[in-house]
């Protein structure tokens, strides 16, 4: 897997994980956009085929959201995808959060991984009125 600069069109070139299907489905290129303008963001590609997308949007100084999209074959990928979102981590000082579908088994486990800890749960926080989990980090 190689990493490219995100380009906002990237998160309609992939097959979006089950877990994350409601969020990809909520991102629009224009919303898109607006996370390229918020802070460093890439995208992995393995030859053609895009992997999945993410980076950490300012939110305001000291307040940041590190966001991921990730395809249904990321999961070959994870250890190359989780370097880089720890490297991405290394660059910011301060409040860190990232939010999880309550149900997504994966993301919670990647939250844990890369030094999130839970913070409190959400109700129908996404579209169809899923719950979700916010989970943050301050360094």
């Amino acid at each position: 897997m190689n990493i490219i600069t995100f380009d906002p069109s990237h998160v309609l070139q992939f097959n979006p994980h089950a877990g994350q299907i409601e969020s990809v489905g909520m991102i629009s290129v224009d919303r898109a956009s607006v996370l390229a303008e918020s802070g460093p963001a890439f995208t992995g590609v393995d030859g053609y085929d895009v992997i999945g997308c993410g980076g950490i949007a300012e939110v305001w100084e000291g307040r940041y959201v590190l966001w991921a999209l990730l395809s249904e074959d990321s999961g070959k990928h994870m250890v190359k995808i989780t370097k880089m979102a720890q490297r991405l981590l290394m660059l910011f000082t301060g409040r860190i959060e990232v939010v999880v579908r309550s149900d997504f088994a994966l993301g919670h486990r990647w939250a844990a991984i890369l030094g999130f800890r839970h913070h409190h749960h959400e109700e129908k926080y996404f579209p169809g009125g899923l719950d979700a989990d916010v989970y943050m980090r301050f360094q």
